[in-house]
C-alpha cells in the first residue's frame, strides 16, 4: 500500500466530478531519456488531449511534480506543451512548488485528470480524480489494476494523441462512476492504513 492514500480521511465529502470546475489537471513525467523525436511525440500528444479538452470548453492545468529549478524540473517540457496549445488562455502552470496536501486538494478540484509521474496518479486515486494513468514503470499498472482501472492505464510505448483523446472521452463520460469507485477504495486502503499503524504504535 501507498501512505499518501491515507490523506483520503482529509477529503471527507466526495464532490462528484461532474459538478466540479470544468477542468483537466496533467502531470507530465520529464525525466525519462527521450531523443528529439521521442520528445516531440510525447509532447505532440499530451498538447492534443489539452488541445481536445480545451476545444470541449475546459480549462486545463499542469502540475509540475518536480522542483522549481531542480535538475528534474519538468517545467521546460511543459512549457514546449503550451507552446502547441492553441489557446494559451485557457492553459495554466502551476509554477509554485507545493507541499503534498495543498498539491492533493488541487487535483480534488479537477474533474479529470491524466498523471504520468507515480505520485500525481496516487494523488488522483486518493482523492477520487477520475484518473488515465500513463505508465513508464509496472508500479503504475499495479496501482491502477489494484483500482479496478487497468483499461484507463496507457503504456509510454503505446501512447499516442489519438489513443490519449479516446481514452480521455471514455473516462469523462463516466467520470462520476469512476471517482466514487476511487475515492471509495481509497478509503478502504486508507482505514488498512491507519489499522496497521495503530498497531505499530500499541
Amino acid at each position: 500500500f501507498e501512505s499518501v492514500f491515507v490523506l483520503n480521511y482529509k477529503f471527507e465529502e466526495f464532490i462528484l466530478p461532474s459538478t466540479r470546475a470544468n477542468r483537466l489537471g496533467i502531470a507530465i513525467y520529464s525525466t525519462k531519456v527521450r531523443d528529439e523525436i521521442e520528445t516531440d511525440a510525447y509532447v505532440s500528444a499530451i498538447a492534443a488531449v489539452a488541445n481536445h479538452a480545451i476545444f470541449h470548453g475546459m480549462e486545463v492545468q499542469f502540475f509540475p511534480m518536480e522542483l522549481k529549478e531542480s535538475i528534474s524540473d519538468d517545467r521546460e517540457i511543459i512549457a514546449k506543451i503550451v507552446e502547441r496549445v492553441e489557446n494559451p488562455a485557457m492553459a495554466y502552470v502551476h509554477e509554485k512548488d507545493m507541499d503534498t496536501l495543498t498539491h492533493i486538494e488541487m487535483v480534488s478540484k479537477c474533474r479529470i485528470f491524466i498523471g504520468h509521474k507515480t505520485h500525481s496518479i496516487i494523488f488522483g486515486l486518493t482523492v477520487g480524480t477520475p484518473m488515465i494513468a500513463l505508465a513508464y514503470h509496472i508500479k503504475t499498472n499495479d496501482f491502477m489494476k489494484q483500482f479496478g482501472l487497468i483499461d484507463n492505464c496507457i503504456n509510454d510505448e503505446e501512447l499516442t494523441r489519438d489513443r490519449l483523446i479516446t481514452k480521455f472521452d471514455e473516462v469523462l463520460a463516466n467520470a462520476d462512476t469512476i471517482g466514487e469507485s476511487q475515492y471509495k477504495k481509497s478509503r478502504q486502503l486508507a482505514n488498512v492504513i491507519r489499522d496497521d499503524i495503530a498497531s505499530l504504535f500499541s
